[in-house]
């Protein structure tokens, strides 16, 4: 599950919310805010406990990711430079908030379209978030290969 997910899924849950999305990417991208900076480490959270549990799953959800990618994206894309781009989510996009988990559910529309929801997208996504540990949050270089 990814950060907007979890946070879609917790104003679901605790406000009643039929259709969660667009105020989780706001909760997300003020999050993401927050860290501008920091280094990017899946799964672990400093000063907060590292559950074992969780970064087996993670790193499956990952591994998982890596296959699916291959199989929608490798053609045209590498997987670092596609990493880059997800510090430019949420964005703006046709006077619309758009997040990552929205752009990559329904980018490739000549495919079966993910959903920016499912489980499909967020392995994508841990995926390309590990592809990027060690780097600092919002730092994307000025040119991209």
């Amino acid at each position: 599950m990814t950060l907007l997910q979890a946070n879609a899924e917790a104003l679901r849950r605790h406000y009643g919310l039929d259709d969660p999305e667009q105020p989780a990417v706001a909760i997300t991208a003020y999050l993401i805010s927050r860290g501008i900076g920091v280094p990017v480490s899946p799964g672990i959270v400093a000063g907060q406990p590292t559950f074992e549990s969780r970064l087996r799953a993670l790193g499956e959800s990952a591994g998982r990711g890596e296959k699916l990618f291959a199989r929608r994206c490798d053609s045209c894309h590498a997987p670092s430079a596609v990493a880059r781009t997800a510090f430019h989510f949420p964005r703006a996009s046709a006077g619309m908030v758009e997040s990552l988990e929205r752009f990559l559910g329904r980018h490739r529309s000549e495919r079966s379209p993910l959903g920016w929801d499912s489980q499909p997208t967020a392995d994508i996504i841990a995926f390309l978030m590990s592809t990027l540990a060690g780097q600092p949050v919002g730092d994307v270089p000025a040119r991209w290969p």
